[in-house]
């Protein structure tokens, strides 16, 4: 479960009753036996945003400091299970990678500047990325959902996008809802700015 996931059923589930072209199987994927990363927020924030760092077991990781900061407040904040890597929102809506092992960071692709809300997981074997921007300017739809194979190193294979709307609400940012099923299918509820009642989909790729 990521960071954004925690945060809302914390925050909004117990109001709303929410219950909270190269394929990656071409390649051989190495587990994480070194070190057990996690994210930890810091015990101090102004107002909605809190800053957050990286530890492994053998205490904290120290992270280039543009890497650190761009940890502040963000809108999507992960670590895979498998690999050694750190999905976060950077500057002008870049999607970055951190691989904390080569200490690498990659753009995997940059959002609208005027998104209004995003949430990013790993799949089950951590080698496809979904993410479900929330744009109620720009799409007609509401919502777009991204889905980017990545190598273990957190090289980019391949990005596609569908225009289906997932389900969302909205606070200081908006917190759509969506988990993976496997590897190749999401699940998600309808809007109901768009259907009504609300349905359950599915989504393979």
């Amino acid at each position: 479960m990521s960071l954004l996931q925690l945060l809302f059923q914390f925050f909004f589930a117990p109001f709303i009753g929410v219950e909270l072209t190269a394929s990656p199987e071409q390649f051989s994927y190495p587990t994480l036996t070194d070190h057990s990363y996690r994210i930890v927020q810091d015990a101090e924030g102004t107002g909605s945003c809190f800053d957050y760092s990286v530890y492994d077991d053998q205490g904290r990781v120290t992270l280039p400091r543009e890497v650190q900061d761009e940890l502040y407040c963000n809108p999507t904040l992960t670590i895979a299970d498998s690999y050694p890597l750190l999905l976060h929102i950077g500057g002008n809506w870049n999607l970055n990678i951190y691989n904390l092992a080569t200490e690498q960071l990659t753009t995997l692709m940059t959002f609208h500047p005027d998104t209004d809300g995003l949430e990013c997981q790993f799949s089950p074997s951590d080698t496809t990325i979904a993410c479900v921007s929330v744009n109620q300017e720009r799409y007609d739809e509401l919502t777009r959902i991204f889905i980017l194979d990545i190598t273990p190193e957190g090289q980019l294979l391949d990005k596609r996008q569908y225009p289906h709307t997932v389900d969302y609400v909205c606070g200081a940012s908006c917190y759509p809802q969506f988990t993976f099923l496997d590897d190749h299918t999401l699940q998600y509820q309808g809007h109901n700015a768009i259907e009504d009642p609300q349905k359950t989909h599915t989504l393979k790729f």
